[in-house]
């Protein structure tokens, strides 16, 4: 399994919870509690599923007008060897057909899923295409894990490959501790310079690593790079 990046450096009921903060008392101000308040999703009635499935269907009617096509790709890790990948936008220029051929090969190896449709019948789909990801790795207490890595061959097959446009690379933590790590990936229309355009990811992180991953074109950026690091 290849770990880390290119280069590395050293239905419940909703829970309230009330703290108080010291009283700070001044001639107008007098800040005694904060509240917060968190809650579980609940599960969707037939009727309200039934909504949602019209709404959708209406975007998608207007979506055919849409001229630029975007693209959406969410890699999610949940544990080691155990993630999904979601990805939403038109199949335009045989792009879902690409990635399903891609991402179900080695390394990858996914397993494609029912995202569900826009008939009554299914449950309300969240994406247009999901796949099961046991490539995806992590390791230790730290944070290790090979996310950053997957995310810049991504960026190379649809970039470099394909010649879509990395338009926006979003990533996060989630969860009640943190444990759940989101790397969200925008791609939008095609265009020939994409094919010669090195791309780099430099990722600072809080335990104290800076991770570099780049899609391998421009070798002479990660040596610069190394240096000033």
């Amino acid at each position: 399994a290849v770990m880390g990046c290119c280069s590395s450096s050293a239905g419940a009921p909703a829970t309230q919870v009330s703290f108080s903060e010291p009283s700070r008392k001044s001639s107008d101000v007098s800040v005694t509690s904060v509240t917060s308040v968190a809650s579980v999703p609940s599960v969707l009635s037939g009727e309200q599923q039934s909504i949602l499935h019209k709404k959708l269907r209406k975007l998608q009617e207007l979506d055919k007008h849409t001229k630029i096509p975007f693209l959406l790709v969410e890699l999610r890790g949940i544990g080691d060897q155990d993630g999904f990948i979601e990805i939403c936008g038109k199949d335009e220029y045989g792009v879902y057909s690409a990635l399903s051929s891609w991402l179900t090969a080695e390394p990858w190896c996914c397993t494609q899923l029912d995202p569900g449709d826009l008939t009554d019948a299914t449950k309300v789909p969240f994406c247009d295409a999901m796949y099961k990801w046991d490539w995806f790795r992590m390791e230790g207490s730290d944070g290790m894990t090979n996310m950053g890595l997957a995310t810049m061959r991504l960026i190379h097959f649809m970039s470099g490959e394909l010649g879509w446009t990395l338009g926006v690379v979003n990533g996060g933590n989630v969860g009640r501790s943190g444990e759940l790590r989101e790397q969200q990936v925008v791609f939008k229309a095609p265009h020939p310079m994409n094919f010669v355009v090195p791309h780099i990811m430099i990722e600072l992180r809080s335990v104290g690593y800076i991770e570099v991953c780049s899609d391998g074109i421009d070798e002479g950026a990660m040596d610069e790079l190394e240096k000033y690091f």
